[in-house]
């Protein structure tokens, strides 16, 4: 029995587009190689500014923007990335020192400002999620640890110097004077005497 020839140009045309893209060949193009050229954008979570200089969070890393024309910031740095996500940044005596989770606290030189470099970093007991410096300690809110106090006199090497736990998660914290803020995941502030950095009360 012959079959019958469809008289829809359509069906012909689906077919053979079929048989060709079905059919192996030896001229398949290769996969791309992908190649990171740049980034612009993404998800801020932390700011900080000094003068007319902005240091903001985006990602993994520091971005750099001059304010002189606050109506027109211009970037003028990146640093390379950070194991993860910046989430808090202090900067103080030309260094920014960033909160990144899992791996902690880092310090990056902010000299020269175009090009901001890692010099040292700390890793935490929990999770690294908010900073504050004053002085040469930094006030680092780690999570289930609670609150780190970390001496940053060589910025290349921190240190902790003594730590508190708090009843919840540390996720924040402010110092004032003899005092630490410390805003946690149960609706609370909790107010640390820093006075003796060993022993924080």
């Amino acid at each position: 029995m012959q079959m019958k020839r469809s008289k829809r140009p359509f069906d012909w045309l689906v077919l053979t587009l079929s048989l060709v893209l079905c059919t192996p060949s030896a001229a398949m193009p290769q996969t791309p190689t992908l190649e990171f050229v740049g980034q612009w954008g993404g998800t801020a979570y932390a700011i900080d500014i000094d003068q007319t200089a902005i240091y903001l969070a985006v990602g993994p890393r520091l971005l750099i923007v001059d304010a002189t024309d606050p109506s027109a910031p211009v970037e003028i740095g990146r640093s390379a990335p950070v194991p993860s996500t910046i989430v808090d940044v202090a900067v103080h005596d030309g260094y920014a020192y960033v909160t990144a989770k899992l791996y902690g606290l880092r310090v990056l030189s902010l000299t020269p400002q175009t090009s901001p470099t890692e010099v040292g970093s700390l890793l935490p007991g929990d999770c690294a999620l908010g900073v504050c410096v004053a002085g040469d300690i930094a006030y680092v809110a780690d999570r289930y640890s609670g609150l780190l106090i970390v001496s940053i006199e060589d910025p290349a090497a921190p240190e902790v110097l003594g730590s508190i736990e708090m009843e919840d998660a540390a996720r924040d914290v402010a110092v004032d004077g003899d005092y630490a803020y410390v805003a946690d995941s149960g609706g609370a502030v909790r107010v640390v005497s820093v006075a003796n950095p060993a022993e924080p009360v």
